[in-house]
C-alpha cells in the first residue's frame, strides 16, 4: 500500500492482517452454518489467536467481529423455517463446541474489560 496516504509504513502490516481477517468474516456471514462448521475449528482458532496474541486495535477489531458473527452464525442455524415446519439443526453449535470456544469468550472478556492491557501500563 504504498499510497503516502494516512496508512504509514508500521501500519500496513496491521492494515493488510486486518482485511484479511475481515474478508473470512463476510464470508461467514454469507455462507451456510452447516458449511461454515466444518471450519468452524480454523475460524475459532483464528478469531482466539489475533485476541489474545495481536497487540494491534485494528486486528483486535475484526478478530472480535469474526467472534460475534461465529456467535451470530450459530444462532442464525439453531432456527431453520422450512413453510410451516421448524426443524432444529445444531451441526454450528456442536462444532462452535468442540473448537475450544471457551477460549474465545475468555480472549473476548478479557478485551471489553481491558485487563490485559492494563498489565503493561506503569502506575
Amino acid at each position: 500500500l504504498d499510497t503516502g496516504g494516512p496508512v504509514y509504513a508500521m501500519e500496513e502490516n496491521d492494515v493488510l492482517r486486518a482485511g484479511a481477517i475481515s474478508v473470512v468474516y463476510e464470508v461467514v456471514s454469507l455462507v451456510d452454518p452447516a458449511i461454515v462448521a466444518r471450519y468452524c475449528y480454523i475460524l475459532v482458532g483464528l478469531a482466539t489467536d489475533a485476541l489474545q496474541l495481536d497487540t494491534s486495535r485494528p486486528v483486535r477489531r475484526v478478530a472480535a467481529c469474526l467472534a460475534r458473527e461465529l456467535y451470530a452464525c450459530t444462532m442464525r442455524e439453531v432456527t431453520v423455517e422450512n413453510g410451516a415446519n421448524e426443524e432444529c439443526a445444531s451441526s454450528m453449535a456442536v462444532a462452535i463446541v468442540n473448537a475450544n470456544e471457551e477460549k474465545m469468550y475468555d480472549a473476548l472478556s478479557r478485551c471489553v474489560s481491558a485487563d490485559e492491557l492494563a498489565v503493561n501500563t506503569k502506575t
